[in-house]
């Protein structure tokens, strides 16, 4: 089950078919149980799965490919261990991607869960095991972020000492504190789309604009297009003064215009 493309899981074309949360993560389900996965592979073979499990990603992540990270969710809701299987690719066998197994009973359950949903167990390298406190800790912290989710182990202890602030500020604003944009000081339409999807590779200046490139705006109507058409045309999109701007041209107040980009955004991302 492999994309042509390198996607950003908001930009990965797939449309939402639901929201769910999973003690305390928050995951965009791409496919529900029972529905099928299509796609095509890189040399154009098309291939369909049929989802066993809730398939989606963790909001808030970000993985060694640069996406959130990818999850199934299995059925045991109380389940404290995290699995997460380093993919690889089947011909080079060379580390792909994470896929992290949720709700599963132990190690065996979710390999044989992860393997249901390939035909060919070649895209299995190996798997790590972890608790959902370190999993968490881990995850949502900017220090790890865009790296191979492993186990720390004997530096877990001093992870949590030294991380323990900085992972809890992150976790509260992932359940949903950040679910208004502020009054006060505008933000730039960087910062409120990073609200509503989470943090990503700094380094990509040009992942925004993506977003609002998606695909799923082109129906946009009244003033609604208007601000996206108006947001596409911004030479920048990472400073608060673009907003005065565009409250400008589109005779707006600029807080209301913050405030309905963010509405906006939030309805389709």
């Amino acid at each position: 089950m492999k994309l042509t493309i390198k996607k950003s899981l908001t930009f990965s074309g797939w449309k939402l078919q639901g929201r769910m949360k999973f003690q305390g993560l928050l995951i965009s389900i791409e496919n529900k149980k029972g529905t099928y996965r299509r796609g095509q592979s890189d040399s154009g073979k098309k291939w369909k799965t049929y989802m066993n499990y809730p398939y989606g990603y963790i909001k808030g992540t970000v993985g060694k490919d640069k996406d959130h990270l990818d999850c199934y969710v299995g059925d045991n809701k109380e389940s404290e261990k995290v699995f997460i299987v380093h993919q690889q690719n089947p011909e080079t066998k060379k580390y792909d991607e994470d896929k992290v197994m949720l709700g599963f009973d132990n190690k065996a359950d979710a390999k044989k869960s992860y393997l249901k949903q390939y035909d060919n167990d070649n895209f299995f390298q190996s798997m790590t095991e972890m608790p959902m406190e370190e999993f968490k800790s881990k995850v949502f912290s900017d220090k790890f972020k865009g790296s191979m989710v492993k186990s720390m182990k004997k530096n877990f202890s001093y992870f949590l000492k030294s991380e323990a602030s900085e992972g809890k500020k992150v976790e509260k604003e992932h359940l949903g504190t950040i679910n208004k944009v502020k009054s006060g000081k505008l933000k730039s339409i960087n910062k409120i789309l990073q609200s509503i999807v989470g943090d990503h590779n700094k380094e990509d200046k040009e992942y925004y604009r993506k977003l609002i490139s998606m695909e799923k705006f082109k129906d946009a109507k009244g003033i609604d297009k208007k601000i996206i058409n108006a947001i596409k045309n911004a030479k920048v999109l990472d400073d608060e003064k673009v907003i005065h701007k565009l409250a400008k041209e589109l005779n707006m107040n600029a807080h209301k215009l913050e405030n309905k980009i963010y509405k906006l955004f939030k309805k389709v991302l």
